[in-house]
């Protein structure tokens, strides 16, 4: 705690790790990482438990400071670590909201740290990782001996001996045809991570349209039906697992969701404590609590569902939550939902 109290905000660390090895790259940090985090968390309830915000709320931005130090790691892996460690640090902060009144410095700390995650920019890294690490395997497996392949896939997980000799032996117009998809799918997605949000959303809808402009229909359609084609091997395998990571299904809009949801709260109790009263919609917290309205990534990019309950209560929702079926009431926490209620505080 001394040591991040001590350090420079949310600036990434420089692991030791050798991207060279390919598939086979370990990162021990990881499990560390999150075992920290973890603690932290816990040491957040425990003090909230105790009567304690002040701690609790330090524990919360030290847990952030730890997910910070992935920042611009170029790993799917690093990327849905860090998203962890920002989920599990969101559920305490909405428990704490519904706890204690906290103060505007304090509501300001949690807000700021919340805002300085770069959602849609850590996975564009990602995808420059993946896509890096793609090319020179693909090189290795044609050109290396078999002491580099098993270097970058020491289990043969993905360079298995037949993928080996059909890279080995295929002819170089096949291979750039396979290589030319793989490249160009990557450089639209990572310029659709890069454009962020509210633009993602209707992105990739325009996206889906301009891809299928990268190789004839009916080679598409052997690709997304899961047939074996050879033209495109390497991007049969990859690609459709990298597709996820744009969906509804996937953590990158669970992450924008929750990060929307919880700094858009907090612009509401500091609305709250300012004014004594809710704001009658989320138009007026712009520009003084926010600098734009938030943002539903599962509606298009729409503005989030808001509504004032009793009691000084207020719920903030997606479109999503309507597909969901509740599994706790608040405020217990919910993917798809934050919500405040006064009267739990102080019990």
């Amino acid at each position: 705690m001394n040591l991040q109290a001590n350090s420079l905000p949310n600036q990434p660390a420089r692991f030791p790790v050798d991207w060279n090895n390919g598939f086979s790259t370990t990162l021990p940090h990881l499990a560390w990482l999150k075992q920290d985090a973890t603690l932290l968390i816990q040491r957040s309830r425990i003090f909230a438990d105790a009567g304690n915000a002040g701690e609790a709320i330090r524990s919360i931005l030290a847990a952030h400071h730890l997910a910070h130090l992935l920042d611009g790691e170029p790993s799917f892996i690093s990327v849905n670590q860090q998203g962890s460690i920002f989920w599990a640090a969101d559920a305490q902060i909405e428990r704490l909201l519904n706890r204690f009144t906290l103060n505007d410095a304090q509501l300001l700390a949690l807000h700021q740290s919340i805002a300085s995650f770069n959602v849609p920019a850590q996975y564009a890294n990602a995808f420059i990782g993946e896509r890096c690490v793609t090319i020179s395997a693909e090189e290795i497996a044609r050109t290396g001996n078999p002491a580099e392949i098993q270097r970058i896939d020491n289990e043969g997980f993905l360079l298995e001996e037949k993928l080996i000799q059909h890279l080995k032996n295929r002819p170089e117009a096949e291979r750039d045809l396979d290589m030319i998809f793989y490249v160009e799918f990557h450089e639209r997605m990572i310029s659709l991570f890069k454009s962020g949000y509210p633009n993602l959303p209707a992105s990739h809808e325009k996206y889906k349209e301009t891809w299928e402009n990268l190789a004839q229909i009916s080679e598409r359609n052997k690709l997304i039906s899961g047939n074996s084609n050879p033209k495109y091997i390497l991007s049969q395998m990859l690609l459709k697992t990298f597709t996820k990571e744009t969906g509804k299904d996937s953590n990158h809009w669970r992450w924008a969701l929750q990060q929307q949801l919880a700094g858009t709260a907090i612009a509401i109790e500091r609305y709250r404590l300012a004014n004594r009263k809710l704001p009658q919609s989320l138009n007026q917290l712009v520009p003084q609590y926010l600098s734009s309205l938030p943002v539903d990534p599962y509606n298009e990019g729409k503005q989030l569902r808001y509504s004032a309950g009793a009691n000084g209560s207020f719920m903030l929702s997606s479109i999503e939550s309507d597909n969901q079926k509740p599994k706790h009431p608040h405020p217990a926490p919910d993917t798809y939902t934050f919500g405040v209620n006064p009267a739990w505080r102080g019990r």
